[in-house]
């Protein structure tokens, strides 16, 4: 016999169900994916499952509220499930479930994990209840939201307008030495030596980036002497506006700005390069001293800095151009192509 239940009886029902809820994994805030295959949609429900609004976003999690009014269901039912679930399309064609741990009235909260940085996210509230042995599923309308990127962007005011990552690629906070690349490619590796160079197996066997035949396998030649987008790991990684930067922004940032050798930089027992806006005091970024990879070696931590620029030299090339700093000062080098340099992403409006 079907009755509709109010919100009292709906409280009494949950207690009854508590050993059969947590048979059902009930408290579980696992994730689980599910492409709803089992299960039959009733969207014009939503009045049992409310979306609610997103109340912080992180580069890869998000607290979700949600809203579930069971009394609105006009059956007896079972083995229910609540929560949010999120996807990169409109349509949920693939999506990841959250489940709710709880609720305080009708309402719920759940953070949802591992989500990618700096996209779109469409979520919404699930409700999943059996009624006469048949599994049924409520949802609440669509809503969106874009996870953080993984850095911040510092205007420093120079005059071409170029803007400044304040961290490295790779690194979770400023002062964070990130993640080394050789030269043109865009993983990361433990052994930085020509052996397993992506562009060359020696110094005379390049097979890109070449514009010398003395260093190219059979004489090859391309003549290209800046980094393609797809060699360069700040747009790999963080997209079409980010890239390393060439020396002339290098140049730019020296001229526009006063650097600054400092020791234990906020108390974080790292050292390294702070770069304060001439215009802006309050403006600035720092540059760790991050060292450099070379073979299964990382040397000079803490005391030198290396980091990429996307240009080649002229003539050899075998080597790439680089900015290095230590204590003494900073300076335009040019370093082994397979060796490993950190990347600080640059961005022009």
């Amino acid at each position: 016999m079907k009755q509709k239940k109010n919100f009292t009886t709906f409280v009494l029902f949950m207690m009854s169900l508590a050993i059969s809820l947590t048979a059902c994994g009930w408290g579980d805030d696992s994730n689980d994916i599910g492409d709803g295959s089992n299960s039959n949609p009733l969207n014009n429900y939503l009045d049992v499952a409310v979306t609610g609004n997103v109340m912080a976003v992180k580069t890869s999690s998000a607290t979700i509220t949600g809203v579930v009014n069971l009394d609105k269901i006009n059956a007896f039912f079972s083995d229910l499930e609540i929560g949010v679930e999120v996807s990169t399309d409109k349509d949920f064609t693939a999506k990841a479930q959250t489940r709710a741990s709880g609720l305080t009235e009708r309402q719920f909260k759940v953070v949802v994990g591992d989500l990618k940085y700096s996209t779109t996210y469409y979520y919404r509230t699930y409700v999943k209840v059996t009624i006469s042995s048949l599994p049924v599923e409520y949802l609440g309308a669509t809503n969106s939201f874009t996870t953080s990127p993984p850095y911040e962007v510092v205007d420093l005011g120079l005059p071409s307008g170029t803007l400044w990552a304040d961290r490295n690629i790779g690194a979770d906070c400023p002062e964070a030495i990130g993640d080394f690349f050789a030269w043109g490619e865009t993983t990361t590796k433990n052994d930085y030596s020509w052996s397993v160079y992506k562009y060359g197996e020696s110094v005379e066997q390049l097979t890109k980036y070449c514009q010398n035949a003395k260093y190219g396998k059979d004489g090859f030649i391309d003549n290209i002497l800046e980094l393609e987008p797809k060699d360069d790991a700040a747009q790999v990684f963080w997209g079409n506006k980010w890239r390393i930067p060439n020396w002339e922004q290098i140049e730019e940032l020296l001229n526009n700005t006063e650097q600054t050798w400092v020791k234990n930089y906020n108390n974080t027992g790292i050292n390294g390069y702070k770069f304060t806006s001439k215009k802006d005091a309050t403006k600035y970024i720092f540059f760790p001293a991050t060292g450099y990879r070379v073979d299964a070696l990382h040397r000079l931590a803490g005391s030198s800095g290396y980091y990429w620029v996307r240009s080649l030299h002229p003539d050899y090339a075998y080597v790439a151009c680089s900015m290095n700093f230590d204590v003494e000062g900073i300076a335009k080098n040019f370093n082994s192509r397979s060796d490993g340099h950190v990347v600080r992403p640059v961005s022009v409006p």
